[in-house]
């Protein structure tokens, strides 16, 4: 007969003096963990295991999580420059196994959440830009709320709550805690960041949809972006009424970037416009046709020469700009595509 991991557990206790007690109540810690699909840890030497370290590095890397990251800016489309906390390749292996096999087992996210969502058996279907701008085509007006320094807004304790809340032991949470946030916060460039901050957003979604059903409105986030849309026959929410759920649950919003637009104008959501139907901007797609253009008039090399690159990253880059077109408008996207094929990409 296979040993399963309780007769096991119970011989290795059983050899170390353990009491019954003892026994009973690490089953039904563990028993908690498994109702949940999520791995069992008792305690830090443990979680150390999991990630194929020995304690005494684990520790060293929660003693001094700071020295585990590199800080950097890239400059944002709409102007400014965004702050990258990159962590480094150890610590980055411990968030990815904590993103895969405790975030990724979260499925608590509404529906109405379209960004960073993993696609698993267990979901019906990959949510994304699109279907995020999807619910909002046609409608009457359209309203877009950007949330401010969205990760940075959870903080340490928002974290900490949460991995108690899975039932772990005080130790494993402090520990877990530890290596997802950085100066008290979730860092703008851990793999583990947009999921936790997802799921930590969710109660300021459930607020937001039980106010706008009550009223006929379509609501939906991507990632800091809020959007709400309908008819004329609805009323258009006060803003103030928005922005007092935003900041009961923690979060703040960026005044500056709240756009409300009516049938006739530019209706965009998460950058694709969705004044009739769902479509990659005009401006977005002029963009790729004129580097093609180009590209095709004075031939690649020169082209990427001229733009001070090389052609491994100009040639990603415009494939990359080509995929998502295809990706929204799949007519569109194909005959840029057999262009860029035409190309030659050997000079």
């Amino acid at each position: 007969m296979t040993d399963t991991w309780e007769s096991l557990f119970k011989e290795c206790a059983v050899e170390n003096n353990h009491t019954e007690n003892y026994l009973k109540e690490c089953f039904e810690y563990a028993g908690s963990l498994h109702q949940r699909n999520l791995p069992v840890i008792f305690d830090f030497v443990h979680l150390a295991m999991y990630f194929e370290c020995c304690a005494e590095t684990l520790k060293g890397m929660v003693a001094n999580v700071e020295k585990h990251y590199t800080e950097y800016k890239i400059r944002k489309k709409s102007g400014g420059d965004r702050l990258i906390e990159a962590p480094d390749f150890l610590l980055k292996n411990m968030q990815r196994w904590i993103y895969i096999n405790i975030l990724c087992k979260d499925l608590s996210i509404n529906d109405c959440v379209h960004g960073f969502i993993p696609a698993f058996k267990n979901r019906d279907k990959v949510r994304g830009i699109l279907t995020n701008a999807a619910p909002h085509a046609g409608h009457d007006w359209l309203i877009n709320v950007d949330l401010k320094n969205f990760f940075h807004t959870v903080e340490l304790d928002n974290v900490n709550n949460y991995f108690h809340s899975l039932g772990y032991e005080d130790e494993v949470v402090k520990t877990l805690t530890a290596l997802c946030t950085y100066k008290s916060r979730l860092p703008q460039g851990a793999p583990t960041s947009p999921m936790l901050s997802n799921i930590i957003a969710s109660r300021m979604d459930e607020m937001m949809l039980e106010y706008c059903k009550k009223r006929g409105i379509v609501y939906t986030r991507y990632a800091d972006d809020l959007t709400f849309s309908a008819d004329y026959d609805v009323k258009i929410p006060a803003l103030e009424d928005i922005y007092k759920i935003v900041y009961l649950n923690g979060f703040k919003v960026n005044r500056m970037k709240t756009k409300v637009r009516y049938k006739g104008c530019k209706q965009e959501v998460t950058g694709l416009t969705v004044t009739n139907g769902v479509h990659v901007s005009q401006k977005y797609k002029k963009e790729i046709l004129r580097e093609l253009h180009f590209c095709k008039k004075f031939g690649v090399y020169e082209h990427y020469q001229h733009l001070k690159t090389t052609k491994g990253l100009y040639k990603d880059w415009l494939r990359g700009k080509i995929m998502f077109v295809r990706q929204i408008d799949p007519a569109c996207g194909n005959k840029m595509l057999e262009q860029f094929n035409e190309l030659n990409w050997l000079v």
